[in-house]
């Protein structure tokens, strides 16, 4: 990463052996969620720069899938994307007990992932990802009196995987609002859009990681969670 100048990321400083922590640069100066007084246009510049940043951390290729373990980067511990997902039911299970789940959702979720379960199984060409990216790790300050991006951080989750997975869990960590990823796509995609089978995946990943959020978080942020995973599943794509 630190010889991808394209990849605009903070430089590690120190890796503590016993995998607790590890030090890195500071990217100045606030989440994009702490800025204040973003206008449209800012916001949209800065959607614009997350886009190109995203587009070249993928265009990173890799091994194996799944968590990149630290002993040897690139290499995930599954051999195809589809195991990635072995606690998509436990999840599903733990979450429809957690909110009380309708029996209309629970099995609209377990279609969602029967649709893309052939997907996922003839996946085979991983790339690092970032999975986590959310406002929290997103790095902006002002420049010449305008917000801007200044880069993304916290790779402490970084995957080997298909690159729609990022776009998913930054889906569902705004809401399951368009409007980010929207603004994303026009410079990931070089001006052009995500076709409905992508958005379906991406909106398949988004909803993996609601389920997962809800089996884990505390009650304030499983009522948030809640909402964006139903918002997700009555979705329409035509």
């Amino acid at each position: 990463m630190e010889n991808r100048k394209d990849v605009i990321c903070p430089q590690l400083l120190y890796l503590d052996p016993n995998d607790k922590f590890f030090i890195e640069t500071f990217l100045p100066e606030a989440n994009l969620g702490e800025a204040r007084d973003v206008s449209e246009d800012e916001f949209r510049g800065i959607m614009h720069d997350f886009g190109r940043n995203v587009k070249s951390l993928h265009d990173i290729k890799l091994k194996k899938f799944g968590n990149i373990a630290l002993e040897g980067v690139g290499q995930g511990r599954f051999d195809n994307w589809l195991d990635m997902f072995w606690d998509f039911f436990p999840c599903l299970k733990e979450c429809a007990k957690e909110i009380n789940m309708d029996e209309a959702t629970y099995e609209r979720i377990k279609e969602i992932y029967a649709e893309q379960k052939d997907y996922l199984i003839a996946f085979n060409d991983p790339r690092l990802l970032h999975a986590d990216l959310s406002y929290n790790n997103t790095r902006v300050c002002p420049k010449n009196g305008k917000w801007s991006f200044s880069g993304l951080i916290d790779f402490a989750d970084a995957l080997a995987g298909d690159p729609l997975f990022d776009f998913g869990e930054f889906l569902g960590d705004c809401s399951g609002s368009w409007k980010e990823v929207s603004l994303m796509e026009e410079t990931y995609l070089d001006g052009g859009k995500f076709t409905t089978t992508q958005r379906k995946l991406i909106r398949f990943y988004a909803v993996y990681f609601c389920l997962w959020w809800i089996t884990v978080t505390h009650k304030e942020k499983k009522e948030k969670h809640s909402k964006t995973l139903y918002n997700l599943v009555n979705m329409r794509f035509e």
